[in-house]
């Protein structure tokens, strides 16, 4: 028999790195960093990767086995979010280099970094296929660094931005302003065809589920960001299903429950969880995860067996 268990990775205020097991509600403390953990990625062979200043650094979950690898972060740091290859051999993000974000790979083996001079990129993302999707001033793009082909998806006049790839890398899900109008939620095809609104809003980066079937968000109800809901979009109908949801932090599926960030009664940001068949019944699982001197991780759902 295989016991199969949701664990929950969050951040506190004390700088430390957590597991919340859904079932025992036990929470475990597996790493601490200089300020706060930051951009939290899970391998399937039990590591855990995140940002802790100017290093990238991996936990093994079972023994806390760690190492840190320096990176360049170029003339800022506020723009480094890494993203993980599936088997953690590589990362990708955007770094300040004379006024530009650009592309950078590290190879975690070697620890040597190729710095891509010629392409500017914000927020890189590994696909399904081993390329890389981006978005900048221009649109969404998407790279092979084996090749060195650059795709742009995006029609001229056009701003598209926050693209998520479906997990078969068929579709994407993305923010986009058509001209002069307002933004609304939309998704494509992988090759940037057979545009399909889902509505007119103000979204953050949407998650897709495992099967490819929904999506959630965090939608602004309005233009300063004061009034934000976690939205799913499935089945052609849109759902609210939770308010007061905290601006920056991706929500993270877990089956028919979604695990976020929101502010509570008290007015502190806590770790959240809503299942789908109950929306807007959001139940506060750990309180708080962050106070006015630090910025959260956005949570990460895994398995384990």
């Amino acid at each position: 028999m295989i016991l199969l268990f949701w664990l929950i990775l969050f951040t506190l205020p004390d700088g430390g790195l957590y597991t919340y097991d859904l079932e025992t509600g036990s929470i475990e403390r597996i790493a601490t960093c200089e300020d706060t953990c930051l951009h939290l990625a899970w391998s399937s062979d039990g590591r855990i990767g995140f940002l802790d200043g100017d290093y990238l650094s991996i936990v093994t979950l079972d023994d806390g086995a760690r190492i840190d690898i320096p990176i360049d972060r170029g003339v800022y740091t506020y723009n480094v979010i890494p993203d993980w290859n599936e088997d953690f051999t590589q990362v990708v993000y955007a770094a300040r280099f004379d006024m530009q974000n650009r592309l950078v790979i590290v190879d975690i083996t070697s620890e040597e970094a190729t710095v891509y001079q010629n392409i500017s990129a914000v927020d890189p993302r590994w696909l399904p296929d081993g390329r890389i999707g981006f978005y900048n001033n221009e649109g969404i793009h998407v790279f092979d660094p084996n090749t060195g082909d650059l795709i742009d998806l995006t029609p001229e006049g056009d701003i598209h931005d926050l693209p998520a790839w479906s997990p078969d890398g068929e579709e994407i899900a993305l923010r986009a302003r058509i001209g002069q109008s307002d933004y609304i939620w939309a998704t494509m095809d992988a090759d940037g065809t057979n545009g399909r609104v889902i509505t007119s809003a103000i979204v953050e980066r949407s998650v897709w589920s495992e099967d490819g079937e929904r999506l959630v968000t965090l939608l602004w109800r309005d233009l300063k960001g004061e009034q934000i809901d976690l939205v799913m979009f499935t089945e052609n109908e849109l759902i609210v299903l939770a308010e007061n949801a905290v601006s920056g932090y991706l929500p993270a599926w877990c089956d028919d429950q979604i695990i976020y960030i929101g502010i509570s009664q008290t007015g502190t940001m806590g770790l959240y969880l809503v299942d789908l068949n109950t929306p807007l019944e959001p139940i506060l699982l750990v309180e708080p995860v962050a106070d006015e001197r630090y910025i959260p991780a956005s949570p990460i759902v895994i398995r384990q067996s």
